[in-house]
């Protein structure tokens, strides 16, 4: 049993401390002078590679330098190498980044041997360190190297590198002035976009939280999502916020590397966070990381509807099983045709034996479109029945009661209901059915729009209820036919109880004592959305 126990913790031991080799680049760039000039005796250069692209924490034991070699003399000039690696915050070299930031890491005189495609060849230049160096997976990773044999290589040695971009390095080579790595050069140095391409051996001991899920600058992180971490640190804490500078400890004493969220985050929002691991006393602190949550998704419109009315199509839908609803975008023939925050749509732009096909799509918060509702199409006769009657309120004073050719009755006679925070001519008079148009109130109303147009009718709420407010139509000669009747019709609020109304009709007599209910039930409860009604008789 001892000896079956001390094997599994020798085999535990070597996977823990595999290296792990990080590749830098792949580019065929030469004539740079990194990470040093053959052709020079003397040379020292500095590079910068960033902690996104090392990606890991750890002991650093060897780096290899992809070298491309024609020349038989250049072993003799180009072996006496010394290397330093330090932490940075920098992302660009703009001057020397002085040694005493850092560790020298090496200082020998390379063997043939450590060519591993020999010489003359092309391969990989392999350094094993003198020291070992811990790098933390948070910083940037500064390398240095100076080489001095007083000999020097030909034209056709050097070594490969990759464009970056950016200035990550910078070089000095002389054939007569040895670089002093205590006071570097002044002048004569160059600054380069190219920086060597470069394998690292680390093996992996992270006890900074490094390698974080959601990474740093994702977005679409579910707001119910877990958080996940890498460290060798026996306890952690978690700091979150909306702003880098007010961060909150929202979780301690955690004692794996992951945390579920205890209540959802706000829907497309950035956040920041930070772990802190604990191990033997010491802390060590990750990188800021930030991520975007995901926006709120929306399903699709439900139960897509249309009908001829006149020579009008008439929509109507219902609200998406999910999702908050920004607005509607309306599609005809596979073109938008119109937004709306409405659930129904009156399209009068279509002709006599047009066929015209439908679909509507949601629009939340975010921008966000929801897949298309069912499609539908609908078919406008030759010959569209004649309308023989046809109110809107687009040509009637705003704010006024008188609507021609209609009798608008306040039979109630209250004092009508007031906005607190609006103004508007008339406001909170005994009134019938107003003319209103909500862009001209003080300030203007922007929450309840007219179904189209700028201005709707609207029967205030009297302050002694019940309304019994009137809207008789001219009388219409209705003949033998079948007649259609339709209208739209809209709740301002649901907060005191939906609006109701009823549809009357007399044979005799614009009185109202003389007419009779066309609806079923006692009313119609009127819905927050514009709803479109109709009836045959």
């Amino acid at each position: 049993m001892k000896q079956a126990l001390l094997i599994f913790m020798f085999l535990v031991l070597c996977v823990w401390l595999s290296a792990e080799v990080i590749s830098i680049g792949t580019g065929t760039v030469l004539n740079t002078g990194l990470p040093i000039e053959p052709v020079a005796r003397y040379s020292f250069s500095q590079q910068i590679f960033t902690a996104g692209e090392i990606n890991n924490a750890g002991w650093i034991d060897e780096l290899s330098f992809s070298y491309n070699v024609g020349s038989g003399w250049f072993f003799n000039g180009n072996k006496q190498w010394k290397i330093w690696l330090g932490h940075t915050t920098l992302s660009e070299i703009s001057t020397w980044i002085p040694l005493q930031s850092m560790v020298q890491v090496y200082n020998g005189v390379l063997s043939e041997s450590n060519f591993g495609a020999g010489l003359p060849g092309s391969g990989w230049l392999n350094i094993s360190l003198n020291t070992g160096f811990y790098y933390n997976g948070i910083d940037n990773l500064v390398l240095s190297v100076n080489e001095d044999t007083y000999e020097y290589g030909g034209t056709n040695d050097d070594f490969y590198c990759s464009n970056t971009g950016q200035q990550r390095a910078i070089e000095f080579h002389s054939m007569n002035t040895i670089p002093d790595p205590n006071n570097l050069p002044a002048t004569g140095y160059n600054l380069k976009t190219q920086r060597s391409n470069l394998k690292i051996s680390i093996q992996a001991m992270h006890y900074n939280p490094v390698l974080p899920n959601p990474a740093s600058g994702v977005t679409g992180f579910p707001v119910d999502g877990t958080f996940f971490w890498t460290s060798l640190c026996t306890s952690f804490s978690i700091q979150l916020g909306t702003h880098p500078d007010s961060l909150v400890v929202v979780a301690d004493n955690i004692c794996q590397p992951q945390w579920q969220l205890i209540a959802p985050l706000e829907f497309y929002r950035q956040y920041y966070w930070k772990v802190t691991g604990y191990y033997q006393g010491e802390q060590y602190p990750s990188a800021l990381w930030s991520f975007t949550t995901c926006s709120e998704g929306i399903s699709p419109p439900q139960n897509l509807n249309g009908s001829v009315n006149g020579l009008a199509v008439q929509l109507s839908w219902q609200a998406p099983a999910n999702g908050t609803v920004h607005y509607y975008r309306i599609y005809r023939n596979s073109a938008l045709l119109v937004t709306t925050q409405n659930t129904s749509w009156l399209d009068t732009l279509v002709q006599a034996g047009g066929v015209y096909f439908y679909h509507v799509c949601a629009v939340n918060n975010y921008g966000n479109e929801s897949s298309a509702s069912n499609m539908i199409n609908v078919s406008i006769p030759n010959n569209p029945p004649v309308a023989l009657l046809e109110q809107g309120f687009e040509s009637c004073a705003a704010f006024n009661t008188s609507i021609p050719g209609w009798q608008n009755l306040d039979e109630d006679e209250s004092l009508t209901w007031s906005w607190e925070t609006v103004s508007y001519p008339h406001e909170g008079e005994a009134m019938p059915w107003i003319v209103f148009a909500p862009t001209l109130t003080v300030p203007a109303i922007t929450d309840i729009a007219p179904y189209q147009g700028s201005k709707m009718l609207m029967a205030m709420s009297s302050l002694n209820p019940p309304n019994n407010d009137w809207l008789i139509s001219p009388a219409i000669h209705l003949g033998q036919n079948p007649i259609q009747l339709s209208f739209m019709a809209r709740s301002a609020t649901a907060d005191y109880g939906l609006e109701r109304l009823r549809v009357l009709i007399s044979n005799t007599d614009a009185n109202p004592a003389s007419f009779t209910a066309l609806n079923q039930g006692n009313y119609l409860s009127v819905p927050l959305n514009w709803n479109y009604y109709s009836g045959s008789r």
